[in-house]
């Protein structure tokens, strides 16, 4: 089918500019009631298939199965003490998942031992050169952190740095790794936040992640904020203050 378009009416700019927005207007419009539509659905969906019971039925189960498995691969019964290092080995076995911080990490594991896996957390805080350390015995790493947090406090030591990425008086671990590495290495946001009230985090969400967070916490109509004043005395003025620590408990 054929039609003829008169397009005298469009030879004005305003009147021409008051169409197109008349058209974004009703596309957006129809989109908006579309994705309406899509999440009544799938909120219909979840009161139908009673998502927190399901919830609570598979965080259940999981936490079953990873007893099991523990009983089944890990003995109670063996004991380590501080000569540990000598018997790394059945000692990894034993505890397959260990803590450090990443400048103890290498004496910890006697210089010996290189893991699966290492996972370093708040690396947007951490300094490059104990980073470095860690690095040094890990297969695989993962690095955690998030850089629109506060930043680590350098110490000031005045070295040159071999190329700019490494400088740490300048760059923490994430921010090195990935100006060296960039685009080569994979990166994930995790989206799902568990600590702060919601509100709290929303208004994160909006300031600094463009409303990528997914809120995981409930809003049980409590107050989310609290405003403590106190005098400012003529006491504890250092750096620790037990009347303001005691005021916000």
């Amino acid at each position: 089918n054929f039609r003829i378009l008169r397009t005298g009416k469009l030879n004005d700019r305003g009147k021409r500019m008051s169409a197109f927005y008349s058209l974004q207007l009703d596309y957006y419009d129809k989109v908006l009631q579309k994705k309406k539509r899509e999440l009544s659905a799938h909120e219909e969906a979840l009161r139908i298939g009673n998502f927190n019971a399901l919830l609570e039925e598979l965080t259940s189960s999981s936490m079953r199965h990873l007893k099991h498995h523990l009983d089944l691969h890990i003995s109670p019964n063996d004991d380590f003490d501080i000569t540990y290092r000598n018997h790394l080995d059945a000692f990894l076995k034993r505890y397959p998942v260990i803590g450090s911080s990443t400048h103890s990490i290498v004496n910890s594991l006697g210089g010996k031992a290189v893991l699966d896996y290492v996972i370093i957390d708040e690396a947007s805080q951490q300094d490059i050169v104990p980073g470095v350390l860690a690095l040094s015995c890990a297969k695989n790493l993962i690095i955690v952190g998030d850089r629109k947090q506060l930043a680590h406090i350098p110490e000031k030591l005045g070295l040159e740095a071999p190329a700019p990425w490494y400088d740490c008086e300048t760059y923490s671990l994430l921010d090195s790794c990935v100006g060296v590495f960039g685009d080569s290495i994979p990166m994930t946001l995790l989206k799902e936040h568990y600590r702060c009230h919601p509100r709290i985090i929303q208004f994160c969400n909006q300031q600094f992640y463009d409303n990528q967070l997914v809120p995981m916490t409930q809003d049980a109509g409590e107050q989310s904020l609290t405003l403590l004043v106190t005098a400012k005395g003529n006491h504890t003025r250092n750096n620790s203050n037990l009347r303001e620590l005691m005021s916000a408990s």
